[in-house]
C-alpha cells in the first residue's frame, strides 16, 4: 500500500544548477553592453541630419569663393613698410590718416624742399640752353655747309667754261689763228680749276662729317642735361 502510493504522488522537477544561472546571466550582461556599445558608436559617427527645406540644391560651378567676416576689433599690420622720400623734405600737409583705405597713386602728404625745387629749376634752364645752343649750333653749321656747296658749284661751272675755252683753243692754234702759248694757257687754267673743285669737294665732304659730330656731341649733351633735369623733377 505504501508502494502503491508512492507511485501516484507528483515527483517534484529538479532545480536549475546555480552555476548554469550566473552563465547566463553573465552573457546577456556581455550581449546588451555589447549592444549599447555599438549603438553609441554608431550614433557617434553618423552624418548631421537636415532638413531638404534648409538646403540649396544646384550645379557645381568652377569660381572665385569670395568669404566675407565680420568681427569687431583692431586690424593689426604684420608688416610695416615705410614709405620714405627720396630726398629730405618738409611736410606741409598730411592728406591720409593712419588706418584709411589707399590705392597705389593715393597722396599721402605732401613735402616741400627749396633746395630740390632750385636744383629742378636750374636743371630745366640747362637743359633749354643747351637745346637752344644746338638749334643755333645747327643753322650756323648749316650755313657754312651752303657756302661750301655753293663754292663748288661755282668752281663746276668754271672749269666747264675753261674746258670748252681750251678745247677751243686747241683747235684754234693747230689752224695756226692763236699762238701755242695761249692755247697753253687756257689748258694750263682749265686743269687748275679742276684741281681746286676736287680740292673743295674734299673740304665739303670734310665739313659735312664735323658737323655732323658737333651736332651729335651737343644731342649728346641735351640728352644729358633732360636726363638730369628729370631725375631733379622726380625728386621734387
Amino acid at each position: 500500500m505504501g508502494a502503491i502510493a508512492d507511485e501516484g504522488m507528483d515527483v517534484p522537477r529538479a532545480r536549475a544548477k546555480p552555476r548554469m544561472r550566473r552563465i547566463v546571466l553573465i552573457g546577456g550582461v556581455i550581449a546588451v553592453a555589447a549592444a549599447i556599445t555599438f549603438g553609441l558608436r554608431w550614433f557617434a559617427h553618423r552624418g548631421p541630419a537636415v532638413a531638404r527645406s534648409e538646403l540649396w540644391i544646384g550645379t557645381v560651378e568652377r569660381g572665385p569663393l569670395a568669404l566675407g567676416i565680420q568681427g569687431q576689433g583692431t586690424l593689426v599690420p604684420l608688416v610695416f613698410r615705410w614709405a620714405s622720400a627720396p630726398t629730405a623734405a618738409r611736410v606741409d600737409k598730411v592728406l591720409v590718416l593712419p588706418g584709411a583705405k589707399v590705392e597705389a597713386d593715393t597722396v599721402l602728404v605732401e613735402l616741400s624742399n627749396p633746395d630740390a625745387e632750385l636744383a629742378a629749376l636750374n636743371a630745366d634752364r640747362d637743359a633749354a640752353q643747351a637745346e637752344a645752343e644746338l638749334a643755333r649750333l645747327a643753322a650756323q653749321l648749316d650755313g657754312g655747309t651752303l657756302a661750301q656747296e655753293s663754292a663748288v658749284a661755282g668752281l663746276d661751272s668754271d672749269v666747264v667754261m675753261a674746258q670748252r675755252r681750251s678745247a677751243m683753243d686747241t683747235e684754234m692754234e693747230k689752224k695756226g689763228v692763236i699762238p701755242r702759248i695761249e692755247k697753253d694757257e687756257s689748258v694750263d687754267r682749265a686743269t687748275q680749276l679742276e684741281g681746286r673743285r676736287d680740292f673743295e669737294k674734299k673740304r665739303l665732304g670734310a665739313l659735312k662729317r664735323g658737323n655732323a659730330a658737333q651736332l651729335e656731341a651737343q644731342r649728346g649733351q641735351v640728352d644729358r642735361l633732360k636726363a638730369l633735369a628729370d631725375f631733379h623733377n622726380k625728386q621734387l
